[in-house]
């Protein structure tokens, strides 16, 4: 029996020798070449066709790269490409606000920076790509979430923790949901110290063709610069304002959700 890190790692493995055989490959090659007996093989590559990770023939009985694969390698290449479609906005909006300018994108059941620009001020927000955010505690979340379809929203929400993580977390389903219908009218999301005390940010949705959220574009400072009335007033309109270049920049390119 393979458990835990070892089933992983295995089942990663045998990924990486799916995609080495362009023509596909038998399940007897394919234990061999992992280190695996058959029937441990059988059994994870059976999980692995049933989560689109892996397909199989049904004359040949090869196993191939499934089209989850296909899609993931599909959102790392969008998100590469809104990432370069962005920079030339993130620079301007983070000279005219002063602030860090952040660009996000939705990663499963988070939210992940894309790019960031940092201030040159003493007092400031970080950031750097790779870092992942809580949907219900981010006003990158929230601006991306809102404007999804409604099926992918539900689904979305429907997974979701929603752990607390100050005083002032939206942690029911209740909340997050007339949050996000707040969100659809206004056309951007704010982060009032909800997921780390001190940081404020606004953000608005990037959106394809049918009005689908991409990403997001975000502007953060600490809270002690910032309240949140001023901050909205100054900051919403250049968040949305920026969102709508770069969308128009997304849908001219052909980037969809």
């Amino acid at each position: 029996m393979v458990e835990g890190a070892q089933a992983a790692t295995r089942v990663l493995e045998l990924v990486i020798q799916i995609g080495g055989h362009a023509d596909g490959v038998r399940l007897t090659e394919l234990a061999s070449e992992v280190g695996l007996s058959e029937p441990t093989a059988h059994r994870l590559l059976r999980t692995l066709v049933m989560t689109g990770f892996a397909a199989q023939d049904p004359v040949t009985k090869r196993y191939t790269l499934g089209p989850r694969i296909a899609a993931l390698a599909g959102q790392m290449a969008g998100g590469e490409r809104l990432k370069v479609l962005a920079r030339p906005v993130l620079e301007r909006l983070q000279s005219e606000t002063g602030e860090t300018v952040f660009l996000a994108a939705l990663d499963g059941d988070e939210v992940i920076i894309v790019d960031c620009i940092v201030t040159e001020a003493t007092l400031r927000l970080g950031g750097r790509p790779g870092v992942r955010l809580p949907i219900h505690a981010s006003s990158q979340g929230k601006a991306i979430v809102a404007f999804r379809d409604v099926q992918d929203r539900e689904r979305i929400l429907s997974r979701l923790p929603l752990t607390r993580l100050t005083r002032n977390t939206i942690a029911s389903q209740e909340g997050l949901r007339a949050e996000l219908d707040r969100v659809r009218q206004a056309g951007y999301a704010v982060n009032d110290q909800e997921r780390e005390a001190g940081v404020r940010s606004v953000a608005a949705p990037i959106c394809d063709g049918e009005g689908r959220a991409l990403g997001a574009v975000c502007i953060g400072a600490p809270a002690t610069r910032w309240r949140m009335d001023r901050m909205i007033a100054r900051f919403a309109p250049a968040a949305i304002q920026a969102a709508g270049e770069i969308s128009r920049r997304a849908v001219a390119a052909g980037v969809e959700a």
